[in-house]
């Protein structure tokens, strides 16, 4: 439901609701100095409320945690006032990442590409657990520490366990990430 006013209210409950507020503070005996039936007329709040609930767009996405829609449109339109593609810083990016690369041994590329991806999946981790348990600032400490241990584990047990460094070895540990990186949002979803 939603309550108009200066700023709106969007109220939700699992039992019924009423925008009657007026009527209400008068049936519980709620004790206000300002808030009365001669300062909120319940009809018009009602009609002011049901207005704005069909103005809305019923067939519109739903705004969700894991697709906020809501965001993506609100920087759709401040990008508006710009008068420029977002193509192009992209094509900018992907020509300074490409003639990168191409300067790079394979070693190196992946060492990049794997560097990218641990700092991208503990980002991706972080906003998600932001999205899921809503404390993220508490825990960021606790998720990094969390993070480089493993790193620090995973360096240790390569050297232990694997004798030789081989091309293949690599690969197959990159290979390893890559699919943690596919596998990561099927598993948070």
């Amino acid at each position: 439901m939603i309550v108009p006013g200066n700023r709106n209210f969007f109220i939700a409950s699992d039992r019924g609701l009423t925008i009657n507020i007026a009527q209400m503070i008068e049936k519980r005996s709620v004790a206000t100095t300002y808030v009365n039936k001669y300062y909120v007329d319940d009809q018009l709040l009602r009609q002011r409320s049901e207005d704005m609930l069909r103005s809305l767009d019923m067939k519109e996405k739903t705004n969700r945690d894991f697709s906020p829609i809501a965001y993506y449109r609100q920087v759709r339109y401040w990008l508006s006032y710009f008068s420029f593609s977002p193509w192009i810083p992209a094509i900018i990016v992907g020509v300074l990442v490409l003639a990168l690369l191409f300067r790079l041994n394979p070693i190196s590329v992946g060492m990049l590409t794997g560097g990218f991806a641990a700092s991208s999946t503990e980002f991706l981790l972080l906003i998600s657990f932001q999205i899921l348990y809503g404390y993220v600032y508490q825990a960021t400490g606790v998720i990094i520490t969390i993070f480089m241990t493993g790193l620090a584990i995973g360096a240790w047990c390569s050297q232990r366990w694997i004798a030789v460094t081989t091309l293949r070895s690599y690969a197959g540990i990159q290979i390893g990430v890559a699919a943690y990186c596919v596998l990561l949002p099927v598993i948070l979803l």
